[in-house]
Formats: structure tokens, C-alpha cells, sequence
């Protein structure tokens, strides 16, 4: 854990944290998808619409959802290490897409997604 609550917000602490786990390493912060598929499922019904991932981490919550049949999902971090990392993770699931980028200057055009997930 970080010495202070806002290296949190650092790219060099996550870029740090991720260079210390495995490929196969994953964090879900709260709740797992199984506590929330009820609710993905009533707000994301057309399991067809187009998913970004905002914040994704290691979370296994792309690949929960890719394997209970949402395959339409772009995930970013800008941590370049877990984007690499998860971009290798995920080979077999070749739709879905990995991009180090930040939030805050996201590079996508308006209206490119039906749904943004921030987990926290």
C-alpha cells in the first residue's frame, strides 16, 4: 500500500504496482460481477452494445462479462504496464480491446459507446 492516500492518483504508483504482479494477478475493488450481474444485466440488457471499460485495472470484470456474453467491450487505464499485462491475458478474446489512455483526455469521438462502467 502507497506511504499516502493520493499516490493513488499517481500513473507512477499503478505503473509500479502492476510491474510487481503476474499477468495471471487481479483486483476487484468493492464488488465482483457476480454481485452485480443483476444490475449489468437490467441496465445493459442488448448484450451487443458497445462497452467502455473506463479505469480497468486487473479487474476481472471485462472477462466476467465477455464470458456471460457481452464481447463488445473496450477497456483503458493509463497504466501502460496493465494494459500490457491484460492485453496478454486476454488473447483469446481477440474483440476485446485494451488502450493506455487517461480518463480525462479520453481519445474516443462523442457517441462512440451505449455504455461507460467505472467500478471504482
Amino acid at each position: 500500500l502507497p506511504d499516502k492516500n493520493e499516490e493513488y492518483g499517481t500513473k507512477s504508483y499503478w505503473d509500479q504496482r502492476y510491474s510487481q504482479e503476474s499477468v495471471e494477478d487481479s483486483f476487484d475493488w468493492f464488488k465482483s460481477y457476480s454481485d452485480l450481474a443483476d444490475i449489468i444485466h437490467e441496465l445493459i440488457p442488448d448484450k451487443s452494445s458497445k462497452i467502455l471499460m473506463l479505469g480497468c485495472g486487473n479487474s476481472k470484470l471485462s472477462e466476467d462479462m465477455w464470458e456471460d456474453g457481452y464481447h463488445n467491450i473496450v477497456n483503458t487505464d493509463y497504466s501502460k504496464t496493465v494494459i500490457e499485462q491484460m492485453r496478454r491475458r486476454h488473447e483469446v478474446r481477440p474483440e476485446m480491446e485494451w488502450h493506455e489512455m487517461d480518463v480525462r483526455e479520453l481519445k474516443f469521438d462523442d457517441s462512440s459507446f451505449d455504455v461507460a462502467i467505472d467500478k471504482g
